[in-house]
């Protein structure tokens, strides 16, 4: 089922909102989201862990990941499946995206 997002470049999420209930592991969260800049893959600052073994299954996603394309991580709330709306990382929005962009296709990893 192919699904099209609208995209708001006037309210893109910049990641510097602290979430009161972030898992207080920031220098693995660097070294993760320093490796997965290297492979062009955006996290965000208030990204939270829910698990130690989630933290896991990214950091080995991170290693083993090589995209063809540009990429970027979130986590879809059910809010968000119903709207249609995402808010991209400022930075990766700044760097890769037109300010005419209104709609982009979202893509799972396995072409759906």
């Amino acid at each position: 089922m192919e699904k099209h997002v609208k995209v708001n470049m006037n309210i893109v999420h910049d990641g510097d909102y602290k979430h009161p209930n972030r898992i207080k592991d920031n220098k693995n969260l660097h070294k993760l989201k320093a490796l997965l800049e290297d492979k062009r893959i955006f996290l965000s600052e208030n990204y939270k862990f829910s698990s130690a073994k989630e933290r896991e299954r990214l950091f080995t996603l991170a290693r083993l990941f090589k995209p063809r394309s540009l990429s970027f991580i979130i986590m879809l709330r059910p809010s968000q499946l119903y709207s249609c709306v995402v808010y991209l990382l400022a930075k990766f929005a700044n760097k890769y995206l037109t300010r005419d962009i209104e709609i982009i296709k979202l893509r799972a990893s396995n072409g759906r």
